[in-house]
Parts: C-alpha cells; sequence; structure tokens
C-alpha cells in the first residue's frame, strides 16, 4: 500500500514537472511581469505559463507606400504641358519691346537666323493675305463689283489701305510671335535637312519655295472666299 501510494506521488510529481517545463517553452517574452536586478547590472527575467501566447497577433512593421511612388503613364502629358508653358513664356518675354541691354525686337529677329526670319514671313503672309480677303470682302458689298474690276482698283486701294494699317500696328506682336515659334520652325528645318542628306542650301531653297507657294494658295483662297461671302464674283462676265 506504501509502495502504490509512492509511486503514484512520484507520477504526479513528474507530470507536474512536465508541465512547467512545457509552459515555460510556449511562455511569450511580451509577457514577462517581473524582473530581479542582479549588483553586476544583469537581469533575470521571470516569466508565467501563457498558453495563448503563440496564438497572439504578431505585429510586424507596416510598409508605407506614398503616391508619387506609384508609376504613371503621363509622363508625356507632363511633357507636352511643359513645352507649352515654355513656349508661351517665350512670348511673354518677347513681347517686350527691349531688353535690359537695349536690343529691339528687330534685333532680336536677326540675331536668330534664318529660321526666325522664315517664321516672320509665313505670320507676315498670313496676315497680310487675311486682311486683304477683309478689304476685298468689304469694298464688293459696298460697291457690288469685283475690286479688279475697270476703275474699281484706286477705289479698292483706298479701302485696303485702312486695313494694312492695323497690319503695321500689329507687326510687333507678329515679330514677337515669330521668336516664340522659331524653335519649331529649327525642328522642322532638322528633320527637313536630314531628308537632304545634310544639304543646307537645298534645305534654305525648299524652305523658300514653301513660303512662296504658301503666300500665293493662301492669297487665292482668301479671295475666293471673300467674293463668294459678298456674292460677287472674282471676274465679271
Amino acid at each position: 500500500m506504501k509502495l502504490s501510494t509512492f509511486c503514484v506521488s512520484f507520477l504526479l510529481a513528474a507530470r507536474l514537472v512536465s508541465g512547467d517545463t512545457r509552459a515555460s517553452a510556449f511562455a511569450s517574452p511580451s509577457n514577462d511581469r517581473s524582473a530581479v536586478n542582479i549588483s553586476g547590472g544583469a537581469q533575470i527575467k521571470t516569466t508565467r505559463w501563457a498558453p495563448f501566447a503563440r496564438l497572439s497577433t504578431t505585429h510586424r512593421p507596416s510598409v508605407m507606400i506614398s503616391i508619387d511612388d506609384i508609376p504613371s503613364n503621363t509622363a508625356d502629358d507632363t511633357l507636352k504641358t511643359g513645352d507649352i508653358q515654355s513656349w508661351w513664356g517665350n512670348v511673354r518675354t518677347s513681347l517686350s519691346p527691349d531688353d535690359e541691354d537695349g536690343v529691339t525686337l528687330k534685333q532680336k529677329l536677326a540675331k536668330k537666323g534664318f529660321a526666325a526670319f522664315a517664321t516672320y514671313i509665313f505670320l507676315g503672309n498670313f496676315s497680310s493675305v487675311s486682311l486683304l480677303s477683309c478689304a476685298w470682302y468689304v469694298f464688293s458689298v459696298r460697291t457690288g463689283v469685283s475690286p479688279i474690276a475697270p476703275g474699281q482698283w484706286k477705289p479698292f486701294l483706298a479701302v485696303l489701305s485702312g486695313f494694312l494699317a492695323i497690319n503695321v500696328a500689329i507687326k510687333p506682336v507678329k515679330i514677337s510671335v515669330a521668336l516664340a515659334a522659331t524653335p519649331l520652325t529649327e525642328r522642322a528645318m532638322g528633320c527637313l535637312k536630314h531628308k537632304c542628306h545634310g544639304s543646307k542650301s537645298l534645305t534654305t531653297g525648299l524652305v523658300l519655295s514653301f513660303l512662296i507657294v504658301a503666300a500665293l494658295c493662301s492669297l487665292s483662297g482668301g479671295v475666293i472666299v471673300a467674293s463668294t461671302l459678298a456674292g460677287v464674283p472674282v471676274f465679271a462676265s
């Protein structure tokens, strides 16, 4: 009887010892409640049994992603917007009549070279043809005849002179716009020169030919449109 009681007690003690060992193995450092300071500066931490410590939520560092880090497909739009802003800035800068050094608009245009000259000629032809078409329309509506009819040329020149005064007044604006648009002309001429195998003289000749053809076509088209709107034929039958 004593022997059986001793065996039962021994088994219970072994059971308790094994249970404490498992409890210490599952203990979590986050559940430490006490620490004993030693004179040497070290600490001995005592832990309690926490059977559900492994079930606790593990906190991991979160990763913050900024909107700026997300790649977008708006690089081309940004570049285009930047080009437009740069072009408008050139227009505003060139609208000033003089620089700090006293450089006039004509001198600015001369320094830009042939590309600026070609741009100014193109804009000048466009404005002149537009004003001539307006004068043609006004004269045809007032008189009911074409300006090239016999005896109508001098009266038409009187009407045209008033519109040409507008063209003179907007000359600084034309020069300013030509200066701002010169980089575009330079790019176009660069592509044309590449097509012409680097021939500068051939490129210049093609540009001048284009200006002449564009002026003649715009003049003819402007006169036809003005005559059609006025209801007066260009050539009297």
